[in-house]
């Protein structure tokens, strides 16, 4: 579901680098239209999360048979928690959630959950990096074994 939802949702972000090749007179011209095209994204990002909301409830219900009310604990919560996933995507360079694997040795990134240990049983919740191979923002929790 997860790739499902990257694919049909996210929308791809633009690269400064192809668009210095375009406009190479002025880096000041070039920091000016790729700040707009963020913030443009970014408002279109807001713009479109309703939709994005309903799209990924009506994906939970086809692939995997759960239908949500809106305003059940369950809908309000996984409406806050596509509304930051989706907010994290807008941001330029887009947020990461670095999730572990069972047998993963502990890297200092996952805190224990309730058993301490050196490799990861299972995750439950993921890191949070600044972008992909970032500073991290937040430990992740992981059981241990």
């Amino acid at each position: 579901m997860k790739k499902s939802f990257e694919k049909d949702m996210i929308v791809p972000v633009a690269d400064k680098a192809k668009l210095t090749a375009a406009m190479p007179e002025s880096n000041k011209e070039l920091d000016e239209v790729f700040y707009l095209i963020t913030e443009s994204r970014k408002r279109a990002g807001a713009l479109s999360l309703p939709h994005i909301k309903q799209t990924f409830v009506e994906m939970v219900h086809t692939e995997l048979g759960i239908r949500m009310k809106e305003e059940s604990s369950l809908g309000l919560y996984v409406n806050r928690c596509v509304e930051l996933c989706w907010f994290m995507c807008m941001q330029e360079p887009p947020m990461y959630m670095e999730w572990c694997s069972n047998g993963d040795h502990n890297s200092g990134d996952f805190r224990s959950y309730t058993r301490s240990g050196s490799t990861v049983d299972f995750c439950v919740w993921p890191c949070v990096r600044q972008y992909e191979k970032g500073p991290l923002m937040a430990k992740g929790v992981a059981q241990m074994q």
